[in-house]
């Protein structure tokens, strides 16, 4: 078999470690196992202790056809430290391993899948997991854990805080993974977990967001808990509950979220944040719990567009001012800017082109809109003309048609009437 190079650790430079045999011996067990077409693949990882350190190292055990099986190391990391990367290997491993060269890479992103309590950090198993318990973490209690962690991830968090094996033993491993919001200073297992008494028993088994809920002040009882844990579940809903929820009115709004809106929280986040626009009162319960949320939303949006309108209008007003010198009559045709947001909607509309689209741009006066209409029927669309710093870009008819001949030689005329090009 042929071995792989294995680089130094930049914190422990002189570092030289070899594959373990017990590696070698599994790689040899894997060659029997035969090959697919191209590749056959395996991950297992390795822990070490150099000094106080613990390492993780991970290989990779390939077999190609007609070749050799090879151990490469791919991962290493030192206890609850950034993992580093080697060689130039592309494989796939529960994630991608990217070519870093010759040296270790200390800033490499770099992200493993398949965390689970049997498996090691990867697809792979810890090979010397139950030796490493044996002689260095005999009580560690990773046994009696659901902690949703591999071993690996585990002994980091035990070396930090031990008391990870009492929490275990009481039937709290749920919470190791969150063992930095706990006061593991204390003794009792309320001033621990930093919450009532009367919680301790219900949060047994329980993870995260059932411990954060039983710390609020506005749950009182179990059916609170469990509907503010569930606003914990969602990122948008506990959003909404951080940002709108009015101080008094936080159960409320959690059972709001978690009766009608909890499965469409991004629907009312946008309700709620439409209503702030427009200035309503949200601590109002007729406007925060609207029975009819899709009602209330559309309710919402249309009000937003009148206030938005309001205002284009009264920039487009302002253009106005300066644009009605432009006003011209020739013939049976005549030109004139566009006077508010509806003309606006109303020409896109029955031309069947996006001149809507220009309602900004034409309020805050980075460009002009003009409408070209028969003097026999100055109401109805016609043709549309965009004019920008004097330069006519765009005339179209309706389905952004080319203008007839006629309405041509009317925009020469125009155009040498008041010097446009």
């Amino acid at each position: 078999m042929k071995n792989s190079r294995c680089h130094s650790l930049i914190s422990c430079k002189n570092l030289q470690i070899r594959i373990p045999t017990a590696v070698r011996k599994y790689a040899s067990e894997f060659s029997k196992k035969g090959y697919h077409a191209y590749c056959n693949q395996e991950t297992v990882s390795w822990i070490s202790k150099v000094g106080e350190r613990f390492i993780l190292r991970t290989f990779a055990i390939k077999r190609y056809k007609n070749k050799p099986v090879t151990i490469t190391e791919c991962r290493r990391q030192v206890a609850n430290e950034k993992p580093f990367l080697c060689h130039a290997d592309y494989r796939w491993m529960g994630g991608w391993c990217y070519d870093h060269g010759k040296d270790w890479d200390p800033e490499a992103a770099y992200e493993y899948w398949g965390k689970n309590k049997n498996g090691g950090p990867f697809y792979g198993e810890i090979l010397n997991k139950d030796d490493i318990m044996d002689k260095y973490f005999p009580y560690c209690a990773w046994y009696q854990s659901d902690a949703n962690v591999n071993f690996w991830e585990y002994i980091q968090i035990y070396n930090k805080e031990p008391k990870v094996e009492l929490l275990c033993k009481a039937g709290y491993s749920q919470l190791v993974t969150c063992i930095r919001f706990l006061n593991t200073k204390e003794r009792s297992l309320d001033r621990i977990l930093k919450v009532n008494q009367k919680w301790v028993g219900y949060l047994k088994g329980k993870g995260y967001r059932y411990l954060m809920a039983c710390r609020k002040a506005y749950v009182k009882t179990e059916e609170d808990a469990e509907i503010v844990a569930d606003t914990y579940c969602n990122k948008e809903a506990l959003r909404i509950l951080n940002k709108y929820a009015p101080k008094g009115m936080e159960l409320q709004m959690c059972q709001y979220l978690h009766g009608q809106a909890f499965y469409n929280a991004r629907f009312y986040q946008d309700y709620l944040r439409m209503r702030s626009t427009v200035g309503f009162p949200l601590h109002e319960k007729r406007y925060l719990f609207p029975d009819n949320l899709e009602m209330a939303h559309n309710d919402a949006l249309k009000k937003v567009k009148e206030v938005k309108d309001a205002k284009m209008n009264a920039l487009i007003q302002q253009q106005l001012e300066k644009l009605m010198e432009y006003q011209f009559t020739s013939g049976n045709l005549l030109i004139r800017p566009a006077m508010n947001c509806e003309e606006l909607i109303e020409e896109s509309k029955q031309m069947n082109n996006c001149v809507r689209t220009y309602t900004e741009n034409y309020a805050e006066g980075r460009t002009a809109i003009f409408f070209i209409r028969q003097t026999s029927d100055p109401d109805n669309p016609f043709v549309t003309l965009e004019l920008k710093n004097k330069n006519i870009r765009q005339v179209y008819a309706k389905n952004n048609r080319k203008p007839s001949e006629e309405v041509m030689n009317f925009v020469k005329t125009w155009k040498r009437e008041y010097a446009l090009t």
